[in-house]
């Protein structure tokens, strides 16, 4: 047995080869991390092999994927799996919701989408709801079923939500393959936050310049402070140089006609 057999529950080298090279594993995946998708596929009793169960990899991390199918099977295989209700779009507080065909017939897309799994316990049939927002889970360049089929999409995401709760021991860490922008962070909602985010940078950006603008300053001073606004990406960084303007701006007299005009007069 090869070292790298010790870290992959005994994989050997040319399955771990036909593992990458079907996709179901992504190239350079940790042995470490091959070991515990490994031990993952035996206990859910799912063979990765016929693609029933595979690995997907995000900035250094990794989830993961299943069909819905599996998860189905794994809730049913416990014997406590007792069905489910249809699913509830765009549920608001006083219970009022939308169906399918009410989107379809005005051609609008859901906000939410909710659904109720049933588990029995203690001979009790007892419902587990999630409800989960589309713009969180539909990817920002919608294609394939995204595309054509974007309600059941949506619906399956909510579904595993729903069994991830209700049978948290037999499904738990287990994401669904219409989960996958979720997991990699390229949804409607993560574009739009990164949107927002630079938007709000720029508008931070133009608020230093025009206190800079004001400063008594050397050129020197003047030009080391410029790069530090221009270089600024983030939120965090903008603030960073923004108090340390707003410090030289209460520490330093200004070049505002108008302000020293009231200095003059005090």
């Amino acid at each position: 047995m090869s070292a790298i057999q010790n870290y992959t529950n005994g994989l050997t080298d040319d399955s771990i080869q036909t593992l990458v090279r079907g996709g179901i594993v992504p190239n350079g995946t940790p042995p470490e991390q091959i070991a515990l998708f490994a031990e993952t596929s035996r206990r859910h009793g799912l063979d990765p092999f016929k693609k029933q169960i595979y690995l997907v990899g995000y900035g250094g991390k990794y989830s993961v994927i299943v069909g819905i199918d599996g998860m189905r099977s794994k809730a049913a295989r416990t014997g406590l799996y007792a069905g489910r209700d249809d699913a509830k779009f765009d549920l608001s507080s006083n219970g009022n919701f939308k169906t399918a065909s009410e989107l379809i017939a005005h051609n609008r897309l859901p906000q939410t989408c909710t659904v109720t799994v049933y588990k029995a316990i203690a001979g009790m049939r007892c419902p587990f709801t999630k409800t989960v927002a589309f713009a969180e889970y539909c990817p920002s360049n919608k294609s394939g079923k995204w595309a054509s089929m974007p309600l059941n999409m949506i619906e399956k995401c909510a579904e595993a939500a729903a069994l991830r709760v209700a049978f948290s021991e037999d499904v738990s860490g287990m994401h669904i393959e219409e989960e996958i922008a979720a997991i990699q962070d390229v949804t409607i909602q993560a574009k739009d936050t990164v949107q927002d985010e630079k938007h709000r940078v720029e508008m931070g950006k133009v608020s230093c310049d025009e206190i800079l603008h004001r400063l008594n300053l050397t050129n020197e001073e003047h030009e080391m402070l410029r790069y530090e606004i221009k270089d600024a990406e983030t939120l965090e960084e903008i603030g960073t140089v923004y108090r340390k303007l707003v410090h030289l701006q209460e520490q330093q007299p200004v070049n505002d006609p108008a302000e020293q005009f009231k200095s003059r007069v005090k």
